[in-house]
């Protein structure tokens, strides 16, 4: 074990990855259960707990929120017809990492990437390209978005459907980018190099995240996991997580 340092690294972060896949298939499979569920959660616990005595710490943090998802997600606080998105997970995440000193010292994720141009242009054919693939999807969804925010309020006006959307994809949109491209690929780029594995890993996670979200469906997972791979190449161009 000693000589391969690096393999117990690959083999933690693969599990993790194996079982939070797992966890958003088998739902959608129709094979969902408590049993299932209480199997995930504690081999997360397990290979949390390998990770923390190895000194891993990327990969604490990667099992870490992972757990408090799934741990949320299964709890009966969870607000499950409503868009939550990964708020709670993440900022409980967040507390708990900031009150442990060895977690706390391995926020990696927390640094701004480099304003280079190719950056830049990076991001613009980003944008050029999901914008409108996320108003075809919008203008095919039956009118999805309103519906989540009809939950909120019955009589909502056409101003706060614009505001609530508005707040919502920044929230949601710079938490998905610090759990994805930070967390996650941090951790697998920590166990497996800075290839492309991480890349395609963390955007898969990502894509199967939205079977039930916001795009949400087969076209909503195909669609994030492009997002999360074309993020994840400008994470590696900026040299950061945060872009300015």
């Amino acid at each position: 074990m000693s000589k391969y340092p690096g393999n117990i690294e690959a083999v933690l972060a693969l599990s993790i990855s194996v079982v939070s896949a797992g966890l958003l298939l088998l739902p959608a499979a129709g094979l969902e259960s408590n049993w299932i569920t209480i199997a995930g959660l504690l081999s997360g616990i397990v290979i949390l707990g390998i990770s923390f005595v190895q000194k891993r710490y990327l990969l604490v943090h990667l099992c870490l929120f992972f757990l408090l998802l799934f741990g949320w997600k299964n709890s009966p606080l969870w607000p499950s017809d409503l868009p939550t998105g990964l708020v709670a997970p993440f900022l409980s995440y967040l507390l708990i990492v900031l009150l442990i000193p060895p977690l706390r010292k391995t926020l990696s994720w927390f640094r701004w990437g480099g304003c280079s141009r190719k950056a830049m242009i990076a991001g613009l054919l980003i944008l050029a390209f999901s914008l409108p693939a996320l108003l075809m999807w919008a203008m095919h969804s039956e009118n999805v978005i309103e519906y989540y925010v009809y939950l909120f309020h019955p009589e909502i006006l056409y101003i706060e459907l614009v505001i609530f959307a508005l707040l919502f994809a920044v929230i949601n949109a710079v938490t998905q980018e610090v759990i994805f491209r930070g967390v996650f690929q941090d951790a697998l780029e920590a166990a497996f190099g800075k290839g492309a594995y991480a890349i395609l890993v963390q955007a898969l996670i990502f894509g199967l995240i939205h079977l039930q979200g916001i795009p949400s469906g087969l076209a909503g997972v195909l669609m994030a996991f492009s997002y999360g791979c074309a993020l994840g190449i400008l994470r590696k161009v900026a040299g950061g997580c945060c872009y300015p």
